[in-house]
């Protein structure tokens, strides 16, 4: 599998778990960022000009699941992909405790972003109602999305 079907297959699922995760209870969305694996994957593995259109659609249907203008998780995933691509050049993530630990550095990064971006545009609270629990967000994202970058590579490899 390549890694531009492989990264359109993730974000397809991350908007599908979303999608069921909000249906279950919609509290739950702030815990986990599923958009930014597939992204963090790609900027990692390798950067082409498919991952730009890859990383945007995934900010663009986060943005259709938030109450944020259209755009605004677009740039934050844009941003991401180009930052994660250029620190991964710097240092060796060969390793899942690597993969963890990136993940969780990148979604704090991303928390950061937000809260840049959309003071950028005027918007008081991008966190929502709850500021403390988005904390957890990196912590729970790197727990899910390090097995995956590992199940990602398994793949990877056979395709």
């Amino acid at each position: 599998m390549s890694l531009t079907s492989l990264g359109i297959s993730g974000i397809l699922v991350a908007f599908i778990l979303n999608h069921l995760i909000s249906q279950i209870n919609p509290f739950l969305i702030q815990f986990i960022n599923l958009y930014s694996i597939p992204v963090i994957y790609i900027a990692i593995k390798k950067f082409k000009p498919s991952s730009i259109l890859i990383s945007a659609a995934a900010g663009i249907l986060e943005d259709i699941g938030s109450f944020l203008p259209i755009g605004v998780n677009a740039l934050k995933k844009l941003i991401l992909l180009f930052f994660v691509n250029r620190v991964s050049n710097y240092i060796s993530i060969s390793s899942f405790f690597g993969y963890f630990i990136l993940l969780v550095f990148s979604v704090f990064f991303e928390l950061g972003l937000l809260i840049v971006i959309a003071g950028f545009f005027g918007l008081k609270n991008p966190l929502g109602a709850f500021n403390e629990i988005p904390i957890l967000q990196p912590l729970i994202t790197s727990i899910i999305g390090a097995p995956l970058f590992a199940l990602f590579n398994i793949i990877s490899k056979k395709g």
